[in-house]
């Protein structure tokens, strides 16, 4: 039942057996067996060498940048958690409920899970997963926030550290131009 010529070496058909246009999806052989003519094998766009591709040198300086900055959020937790168990006191941190002794050590597991989760999201993103860029974009876009609250609460020099580093973050994943394309062509 299938057709052979230069252009289309197997006949597409679609539900019933009725030929379809376009790209070859799946061709009757034998008696009723279906099999698939484009395998991953064969398809450029699903092929294993897509994702043998390495990650171009913005994206890695990006998922560094990001990762160190987990790390250092992470460092502040873990300070939490000691300055908690010391006994010590911030007088920050204000809490009116009864549970006012825990806000370090839920701030400091909160910390734990977003920026662990960056942490992943670059190792993700270097592997050309693309919900790693998703979260360290999301991520970026709150410390760029938060550091308009540093600068203007006196802590500058931190504010401004916070600011470069996601702005470089956000340009070298969204903006420069070889991150762009791998971009488009992993995901």
């Amino acid at each position: 039942m299938s057709e052979f010529n230069e252009r289309n070496p197997v006949k597409s058909v679609g539900r019933h057996g009725a030929p379809t246009a376009g790209v070859p999806r799946i061709a009757l052989m034998g008696t009723s067996r279906l099999s698939r003519v484009n395998s991953p094998a064969n398809d450029p766009v699903n092929s294993p060498e897509k994702y043998a591709e390495r990650a171009p040198q913005p994206i890695v300086i990006a998922t560094a940048i990001s990762v160190v900055q987990s790390l250092a959020v992470i460092a502040f937790g873990i300070f939490l958690i000691v300055r908690e168990l010391m006994g010590k006191e911030n007088p920050s941190m204000i809490s009116e409920s009864s549970a006012g002794g825990f806000v370090g050590v839920g701030t400091a597991l909160f910390i734990f899970v977003v920026f662990g989760f960056v942490i992943a999201g670059s190792w993700a993103l270097l592997k050309g997963k693309r919900w790693g860029r998703g979260a360290i974009v999301l991520v970026e876009f709150i410390l760029a926030a938060s550091s308009f609250q540093m600068l203007s609460g006196g802590a500058v020099v931190l504010g401004a550290v916070v600011l470069v580093s996601a702005v470089a973050v956000l340009g070298l994943l969204l903006f420069v131009p070889a991150s762009a394309q791998w971009s488009a062509r992993n995901f």
